[in-house]
């Protein structure tokens, strides 16, 4: 299974796998509840693209030497802007520039830097050309009028291929470092709130979207941050008592400065998180999804 959340919103199995590999005790329930897998072709092995979170296989990069990356100062408290897709939220340029104000007109109880990494889906091309140049330019506008004091846009690297959103292998360092190195991690219901967790990071979740952009055509149900919220895995992720939900840029605000101030807040329900959400093996799943297949392999093929 490749993301947390797609026994509850990719639609039903067709049941045709002998073996699935899930990452979890609840991945698993879902299979089977949910999608009539028997349980005896399900196992659970952990999540392998987690591995270098924790198992020192893909070095970290120091603060000083993230700062010299970004051309940012790593004397300031980092925060980081995991954006949502563009063809999912109309507002990521909107809340960054919502922080970046709050650090302009110091009503963050910290000296920060804003790091705003861009969704791969923000770089998609058709025909060669990009999709999304328009929302693109206003990064860079973004980026030009608050400066590399304030903001730092974070483009990842992709590879060259049909699909375009393939990420370059050292892509998961950099992700990595950003968070280890940030104080707070601002996102709006990814799994930005399960990694963050691992490295024992508040987390902060945007509900709320502003009037003066309209979705296109008919698909406003696709651009409603609420219908993000409550889906079964986001829910999880809320009861936990792991994380804060902002629902105004009032509110956005005071979470931050709360996670500033107490970086402690939640640290029990963001262990919860990563205990219910990433199962066994964490630092070793890879290996473990390995020995699955070759056991699998072995015995009945």
């Amino acid at each position: 299974m490749l993301s947390w959340d797609n026994p509850t919103v990719r639609g039903l199995g067709t049941n045709l796998s002998s073996l699935v590999i899930a990452w979890s005790e609840i991945m698993k329930e879902e299979l089977a509840t949910l999608h009539r897998i028997p349980a005896e072709k399900i196992v659970i092995a952990g999540v392998p693209h987690y591995d270098y979170y924790v198992n020192g296989k893909r070095p970290i990069l120091s603060k000083k030497e993230l700062g010299e990356l970004f051309g940012i100062d790593p004397q300031k408290h980092f925060l980081f802007l995991g954006t949502k897709s563009p063809n999912g939220y109309l507002y990521n340029v909107d809340i960054a520039q919502v922080i970046c104000r709050a650090i302009i007109e110091g009503r963050l109880h910290r000296d920060c830097c804003l790091i705003a990494r861009l969704h791969p889906i923000y770089l998609r091309k058709r025909h060669g050309e990009l999709v999304f140049h328009k929302e693109l330019s206003e990064w860079k506008d973004l980026s030009a009028r608050f400066g590399a004091g304030c903001l730092y846009v974070d483009y990842p690297k992709m590879l060259e291929g049909s699909s375009n959103l393939i990420m370059a292998d050292d892509e998961i360092t950099k992700l990595v470092s950003i968070m280890k190195h940030s104080d707070v991690v601002i996102n709006m219901f990814s799994t930005l709130n399960v990694e963050a967790s691992i490295l024992d990071k508040p987390t902060v979740n945007v509900a709320f979207q502003f009037d003066h952009r309209r979705p296109p055509g008919m698909k406003i149900e696709r651009f409603n941050i609420g219908y993000d919220e409550v889906q079964t895995h986001n829910q999880r992720i809320i009861k936990s008592n792991g994380t804060m939900v902002a629902r105004s840029v009032e509110q956005l605000i005071e979470q931050i400065n709360s996670s500033l101030q107490n970086p402690g807040l939640h640290a029990a329900g963001r262990q919860r998180i990563m205990r219910d959400e990433c199962g066994p093996n964490l630092g070793s799943a890879g290996q473990k999804v390995g020995q699955e297949i070759l056991t699998f392999l072995e015995r009945d093929c």
